[in-house]
């Protein structure tokens, strides 16, 4: 086992993730262990580096106020490193996820963060795929002509999402265009079908924009009572190692 013993607190805080991981994992199952000082999220984001993790697993909890103010909410920090998938998991998930809202845009982004929640999805279990249309004003637009042009494109861009999915067995995909912003669309979505997880790809924001409209991903780790699977920009390679 990997695994770096300092003091003796280091040795109980071992001891303790051990005892907590053989509650869950299989008893034959060995997992390296790295217990590291400093920083959270550098931390964990430099376990990642080093393993060339696709994926990084964290609890995700509520923070008030304070804790965001100065810059206390790990799983944001993680994320926005952009390394790596990132899947927050609220205290209540205890089984794979048997439906799973996922935000698209269309874009590479997007699609990797569909193909990822697939993989994650349980047997038998439903895909919710979710466009935010609040950006085309249907009231000034002519239904005959961009109107139809968007819808259509609208449709092609599921059909395309949807022909590139791993699904496990039974699984069944949805897809819903709906009227609104992306976070409100994908909360309401969630909450409607009683989801257990939301996925979205990290998409390029300027500073300005991230100052002016938030950040989706931001929006859904705060808000979201689900679970929240956050994709990078792009797939993480060995060159795009800082």
């Amino acid at each position: 086992m990997n695994a770096r013993l300092g003091s003796e607190g280091e040795n109980e805080g071992l001891r303790t993730v051990l005892t907590q991981a053989a509650g869950v994992l299989a008893a034959s199952a060995e997992w390296p262990v790295h217990l590291a000082r400093g920083y959270a999220a550098e931390a964990i984001d430099g376990a990642g580096l080093v393993e060339r993790a696709d994926l990084l697993i964290m609890g995700l909890h509520r923070h008030d106020w304070l804790d965001r103010t100065i810059k206390l909410e790990t799983t944001l920090e993680v994320i926005g490193r952009n390394h790596a998938s990132v899947l927050g998991v609220v205290p209540h998930l205890e089984h794979m996820p048997r439906c799973i809202v996922v935000g698209t845009d269309f874009s590479q982004a997007s699609h990797r963060a569909a193909k990822m929640a697939a993989r994650l999805l349980a047997s038998g279990g439903k895909l919710v795929l979710v466009y935010a249309d609040a950006m085309f004003d249907y009231a000034a637009e002519d239904r005959e002509g961009f109107g139809v042009v968007h819808d259509e494109g609208v449709r092609a861009g599921f059909a395309k999402v949807r022909s590139g999915l791993d699904l496990p067995i039974g699984a069944t995909v949805e897809a819903r265009n709906i009227d609104s912003t992306v976070t409100r669309a994908l909360l309401e979505v969630a909450d409607h079908e009683v989801a257990d997880l939301i996925a979205i790809g990290r998409q390029h924001h300027s500073k300005a924009s991230r100052a002016l409209l938030g950040s989706t991903a931001t929006d859904l780790v705060r808000e979201a009572r689900v679970s929240v699977l956050v994709t990078p920009i792009v797939p993480w390679t060995p060159q795009s190692s800082p």
